[in-house]
């Protein structure tokens, strides 16, 4: 999620919601005709739940670290700060 800005001030927003979904994240790279190279960049988090904003859909993007030391599923339900 993007922080939200007033003025000067960027606001952190406070969510919490069940994971209805979890994408891998990888960025590939190809040289010249088929040498293709994959980068594993982590995981985003598709949720559903509440936010400072209400009751909305929302994705969350985590290292591949985060995800080895959660072990996140669907099902899960999280809370943090964005």
């Amino acid at each position: 999620m993007n922080k939200r800005v007033c003025g000067n001030v960027s606001v952190k927003l406070n969510w919490k919601g069940e994971i209805a979904a979890i994408q891998p994240r990888t960025r590939v790279w190809r040289y010249l005709m088929d040498n293709r190279t994959h980068y594993h960049l982590g995981y985003n988090l598709f949720i559903a739940g509440d936010s400072n904003e209400g009751k909305k859909l929302f994705s969350v993007a985590i290292s591949e670290k985060q995800q080895l030391k959660g072990l996140f599923r669907i099902g899960d339900v999280l809370e943090g700060t964005a």
